[in-house]
């Protein structure tokens, strides 16, 4: 099961306690008296499509009303945040999943993709629709222009086990509080209309049945989710504290020990969490992980701190005052006398602490501060004679960040705002020498704006990735002045895959490396191929076949020189050589079932795996 790390009250309660993504604005925040929007697909404005303002009945998170960041984590501190009557929020708003909706507007947009919306106090979601897909997203926050980024609409296939039919419900929850239930078709659950992709508006799965844990699942690109429903369990066990706590990524339920240390924890949802025992609020007498299915465990072996097993030693990371530091990284360096090889990276929780897995005997760990390298370091030299079975305890000096935040716009070619654009510093070229210099990144937002934090004066060489565009790079000034980025749509290579007599080829998994050094993916539909955005230049093309008359499987690899403009060519297997015979062994007997592979003259089969030209039969 694939789980998105929210919090509960995001994905139940329509708001974003956890999630940074753009949230509804509180019913006291007056909207803009006008918004301008472009709707955008993949390779253009999209024409014919339209936008409604919809009112839904969504209950704001608690942290949001108290007028808080609702994407920071306020722990202990704030527990209101975790919005603990979000199940039953969700129940509510189960029950009227399909009365949640009022349409205050519609609007077609012009020919440009460009339109004007004039909300009302009640608009708390945004719907646009058009050829290119759908989006249901939040009342942004932002003033415009912005950009509405279509994705097409997905329709999963949900296989539910471990429950009757008759006990199971569900409905597919968003952020801007749009809900749509699933229904049963055949031996399967459907949702009842096609929705956005997760990425796109927040979409997760809640299922839910009498006598079973709630079971939440995000919505990707996935075609079938197959999810199996477990009893309601209560977590039970003792503690030699006041009360126990269970954290998962989306609750945390507290419940008090009764006088003979025991207790009971009901409402967990059906996903892994960890269980903590606590003298007061602030003295963790121990913890440890527990997964669905494991009802009791007796808390005998205390877990707190010290090697948890006998694969990884706990690595405590504490600042100048002895307190611990969240999400420092921890890396492990082996010396092999000649230099140094790296290890693995583990990021210390919220208590510190890293489980360093095999951690070597001799060698270094090189801790960095949250922040990065040049709010702080350090380098522990290893040389231990055994294994320690106490927590190696490092202390990081903290120091603030220098520099200013650089601000930017990335736009498309057509001037319209680029949403979701991943922009990162990648080369730096301060102004003072003795600036420390770190890599940063920032994503651009609804109005195609970004930032990046702690960034010295001077040169800022500028990487701009989109899914959608061609990457592109940009040296700037960083003087404190907005920098537009206009990153170009590319090129594309449509046609088809021909087999050597020219017949299209329905299925293949194509790949192509740009010279831009991305990636590039796509499949045949009934022979027909669209590889964007492509970048002039040269690129490596792998084509591959499965199952097919040339080959139980087959790669075509090919270097290609590509052009400006839109490029209409097919590609073409072989015709090759036709080669029979049969196969025996040692004494000239038959071998049936032997499986053969043609390897190109002079070339290297990788060990395990089909060379790029190979053919089996």
């Amino acid at each position: 099961m694939r789980v998105v790390v929210l919090s509960l009250a995001a994905l139940l309660a329509g708001g974003a306690c956890g999630r940074a993504t753009p949230t509804t604005a509180a019913p006291s925040t007056p909207p803009p008296a006008t918004l301008e929007a472009t709707v955008v697909g993949p390779d253009r404005p999209v024409v014919g499509a339209r936008v409604r303002m919809l009112a839904l009945r969504a209950a704001p998170c608690p942290c949001k009303q108290a007028g808080l960041d609702p994407n920071a984590y306020y722990g202990n501190e704030m527990p209101e945040c975790a919005c603990p009557e979000a199940l039953e929020q969700w129940r509510s708003r189960f029950a009227r999943c399909d009365s949640a909706t009022r349409v205050v507007g519609e609007l077609p947009a012009d020919p440009t993709g460009r339109l004007r919306l004039e909300p009302t106090r009640a608009v708390t979601s945004l719907e646009a629709n058009g050829p290119e897909g759908l989006l249901w997203m939040p009342w942004p926050p932002a003033s415009g222009p912005i950009a509405l980024s279509l994705e097409n609409p997905i329709q999963p296939r949900i296989q539910i086990t471990g429950a009757p039919p008759d006990v199971i419900r569900g409905a597919v929850l968003f952020d801007d509080g749009h809900c749509v239930p699933i229904e049963r078709v055949g031996d399967a659950w459907m949702p009842r209309v096609p929705v956005p992709r997760y990425e796109a508006s927040g979409g997760t799965l809640v299922i839910e049945a009498t006598g079973f844990a709630t079971t939440v699942y995000s919505l990707f690109d996935q075609k079938r989710i197959d999810i199996e429903l477990v009893p309601a369990t209560p977590i039970t066990g003792t503690c030699a504290g006041a009360t126990v706590r269970f954290d998962n990524p989306f609750q945390r339920l507290v419940v008090k020990v009764d006088d003979r240390k025991q207790f009971a924890i009901h409402g967990a949802l059906a996903m892994a969490g960890r269980v903590s025992c606590w003298k007061d609020d602030k003295t963790l007498v121990e913890e440890w992980d527990h997964t669905p299915g494991e009802p009791l465990r007796e808390a005998e072996t205390a877990v707190s701190f010290g090697s948890m097993d006998g694969n990884c030693d706990d690595i405590k990371v504490v600042d100048a005052h002895n307190m611990p530091i969240a999400d420092a990284a921890v890396s492990s360096m082996r010396d092999h006398g000649g230099g140094f090889s790296s290890g693995t990276t583990v990021s210390t929780d919220a208590r510190g602490i890293a489980c360093v897995e095999d951690l070597p005997v001799v060698g270094r760990l090189e801790i960095t501060a949250p922040q990065g390298r040049c709010a702080g370091e350090t380098t522990v030299t290893l040389n231990r004679q055994r294994r320690e079975r106490t927590a190696m305890t490092v202390q990081l000096r903290i120091q603030p960040l220098k520099g200013t935040m650089l601000r930017g716009r990335v736009l498309a070619p057509d001037g319209s705002p680029v949403v979701g654009a991943n922009v990162t510093a990648k080369a730096l070229f301060p102004t003072n020498p003795d600036d420390c210099i770190q890599m940063a990144a920032g994503e651009s937002g609804l109005d195609g704006t970004f930032s990046i934090e702690s960034l010295p004066r001077g040169r800022v060489v500028l990487e701009t990735e989109h899914r959608w565009f061609a990457k592109r790079e940009l040296t700037v000034e960083h003087d404190g002045s907005l920098h537009e980025v206009v990153i170009p749509r590319g090129e594309r290579w449509t046609g088809r895959l021909l087999d050597p007599e020219g017949a299209p080829i329905n299925a293949c998994s194509m790949s192509m490396e740009p010279s831009d050094g991305r990636t590039l993916y796509a499949t045949c539909n009934a022979g027909a191929f669209d590889l964007k955005p492509i970048v002039p230049g040269e690129a490596k093309l792998q084509v591959r076949i499965e199952n097919h008359a040339l080959g139980t499987s087959r790669s075509l690899r090919k270097t290609v020189q590509l052009v400006a403009g839109h490029r209409r060519e097919d590609i073409q297997f072989p015709r090759g050589e036709h080669v029979t015979g049969r196969v025996v062994d040692t004494n000239g007997n038959a071998l049936p079932r032997a499986q053969l592979a043609a390897i190109p003259k002079g070339a290297i089969r990788p060990g395990g795996r089909l060379h790029a030209d190979e053919v089996q039969v």
